[in-house]
């Protein structure tokens, strides 16, 4: 009975010591990684959850830094919380378990309309995000932007391609919130590839994350550091390939580089379906923004409130009338020539009128979309000389001077007889007067 002693001993000990040597971290983390590699949503499904220290989530990495989270916090300016003081409930100071369920992820976010986002785009979808490696990185994402989600939206930066390109409403924009904003893109892209996708799901991922990264670069600290102040989309898309880098160390997925592209586009003129979807989303979001902190305005496409007799009206009150800015047009023997400035204010005082608003309006590469849409409205109507609407011609103006440029060509039997008699009048006592002739 002595002698089995050592065998009993070693039978007893051998599992416990093999169970604990499995439990390490370390041993999971390994384990887990290589099985993430794998592209078998069945077999993706039977990895145990992956689990990341709290303290370790929604830091700005920058490569070869290492810089903890508070050294960080206090060179970029923000308030260190001290220990046992956070906002983020006691259940998450140890380790949170990543999952797409309520109980593990939701309670690291302080911002409910975050929890919210979260279970609306992440959870229905959970499997994709694993299938295609995105879960660690949109993690960063939500935590990143619930961390900065009282930061301004805007930019108002000079230098900036948003600053350059918003036309109007600025005072308003910058009110709106950064976490507000980039909710509303979130959730205008994943609509957007509802609607143009077969299977959405599998696009779903790179969508998300290009929305919940592209304006990240607005706080000042990450702007500054990432451009020099001078594009937010810059700096946005060098946080994203910052964080990358750290998430993924060698074995990053292959859409990076396609997201971090998209990101740093959505504010120049782009041929990218990815990036032009994201810059829809981006104006719908401004669009709905500004319609809801005016509070009367309504959101509708220009085609559905322009009135032709309307801007007829306005155009017979601003034509050949040089003392005010923009100046619209003039006429000319039986024609009436306006140019660009000139029908956008027209239009704009009757949306204004209304009180509606469209997208197009907010930023300058909407102006082109403008002048189209109402253009051919105009020629519809028959009141263009033809079909484009817009010539290029000379002007020949007194003492052989001449001028070249770009205009709307409307027809003078638009207005009435003595209609155009007045106008005439009033041109002549104009600077239009040194016009001699139209080519």
């Amino acid at each position: 009975m002595v002698e089995l002693k050592p065998v009993i001993i070693v039978a007893l000990t051998v599992p416990v010591f093999t169970w604990l040597f499995f439990k390490l971290d370390f041993v999971r983390r390994i384990l887990g990684k290589k099985q993430l590699k794998t592209a078998d949503l069945g077999v993706l499904k039977k990895v145990p959850s992956t689990t990341i220290p709290f303290d370790q989530l929604s830091l700005i990495w920058t490569a070869g830094s290492s810089m903890d989270e508070k050294d960080l916090m206090v060179e970029q300016g923000e308030e260190v919380i001290p220990e046992g003081e956070g906002s983020f409930p006691e259940e998450g100071k140890e380790e949170l378990e990543v999952r797409g369920d309520r109980e593990s992820v939701l309670p690291m976010l302080k911002h409910e309309s975050l929890r919210k986002l979260w279970n609306e785009i992440v959870t229905p979808y959970y499997d994709e995000y694993r299938l295609q490696n995105a879960l660690p990185l949109l993690i960063e994402g939500f935590a990143l932007l619930d961390r900065h989600f009282n930061v301004s939206s805007f930019s108002g930066v000079e230098e900036d391609p948003e600053t350059v390109q918003i036309v109007e409403y600025k005072d308003i924009i910058a009110r709106i919130s950064l976490g507000e904003h980039t909710i509303n893109v979130v959730n205008f892209i994943v609509e957007d590839v509802k609607k143009t996708y077969y299977s959405p799901e599998s696009h779903i991922p790179r969508f998300v994350l290009a929305a919940l990264f592209h304006d990240i670069g607005k706080v000042r600290e990450y702007q500054e550091k990432y451009t020099g102040a001078r594009s937010h989309a810059h700096a946005s898309a060098g946080i994203f390939l910052s964080i990358s880098r750290k998430v993924y160390e060698d074995s990053p997925p292959g859409w990076i580089d396609e997201v971090a592209q998209v990101i740093r586009e959505h504010h120049i003129p782009t041929r990218y379906d990815l990036a032009l979807a994201l810059k829809r989303a981006d104006m719908k979001a401004r669009t709905l923004e500004v319609a809801l902190y005016l509070g009367n305005v309504e959101i509708r496409d220009v085609e559905d409130w322009f009135d032709v007799n309307l801007f007829k009206e306005e155009l017979y009150n601003h034509l050949n009338v040089d003392q005010i800015q923009p100046i619209v047009g003039f006429t000319f023997r039986d024609r009436v020539f306006v140019q660009k400035s000139g029908l956008l204010y027209l239009v704009d005082i009757q949306r204004k009128r209304k009180n509606v608003l469209s997208h197009e309006f907010l930023y300058q590469e909407g102006q082109e979309a403008i002048k189209n849409k109402v253009t051919k409205i105009l020629s519809a109507n028959g009141l263009t000389v033809t079909d484009r609407g817009w010539k290029k011609v000379i002007l020949v103006l007194r003492g052989g001077r001449t001028r070249e440029a770009y205009l709307l060509v409307l027809k003078g039997s638009i207005f009435t007889q003595e209609e155009m008699r007045e106008l005439e009048t009033r041109r002549l006592g104009s600077s239009f007067s040194n016009i001699v002739q139209v080519q």
